[in-house]
């Protein structure tokens, strides 16, 4: 917050008051834009016998691999898996997903076993704005402060050249 003050030389109250948005945009955008490591994480379950969907984990953004008995699954557009299975009643080792909505996944053919399965995923952080430090905060502190001035720069109307500055 201070650091954001002082290079925008800007302190009235509104602006300050909105300075958490801008670090919570700011964090957004590089999560968004950059495909860290940092926030990649690994989940091994068990699919479940006829049950063609599996629960994403929380904070769950986008997968980077699904692997179910041994078998890497292709991922397709949830429009096709619907067309491809459309009762979920074709049973079997599944060899495709998709993803289905904020919150699963969704297998084809639906899984005939109790298969072990594993899901790389990317993950949300947990935002600086909430938590006293966080992997950005101490790994990328002055991206995430450019970041943070370039959402504060939009907010005062700025002119282009001060936002390449910060870009």
């Amino acid at each position: 917050v201070a650091a954001i003050q002082e290079n925008t030389e800007y302190a009235e109250t509104d602006f300050v008051a909105a300075i958490p948005n801008f670090v919570a945009r700011a964090e957004e955008r590089i999560l968004r834009d950059i495909d860290l490591p940092a926030f990649h994480n690994t989940q091994t379950t068990t699919v479940t016998t006829s049950n063609k969907f599996l629960t994403t984990p929380t904070g769950f953004l986008e997968p980077h691999y699904f692997v179910v008995n041994g078998r890497l699954l292709l991922q397709k557009d949830s429009d096709w898996m619907a067309e491809a299975y459309p009762s979920g009643s074709t049973a079997g080792a599944p060899i495709y997903y998709a993803i289905h909505d904020n919150n699963s996944l969704v297998m084809g053919p639906t899984p005939d076993s109790g298969y072990t399965a594993e899901l790389k995923y990317s993950k949300a952080p947990t935002s600086i704005v909430t938590a006293s430090t966080t992997w950005l905060g101490d790994n990328a502190s002055r991206a995430l402060l450019y970041a943070s001035l370039v959402e504060a720069e939009i907010y005062m109307r700025q002119d282009d050249s001060v936002l390449a500055t910060y870009e």
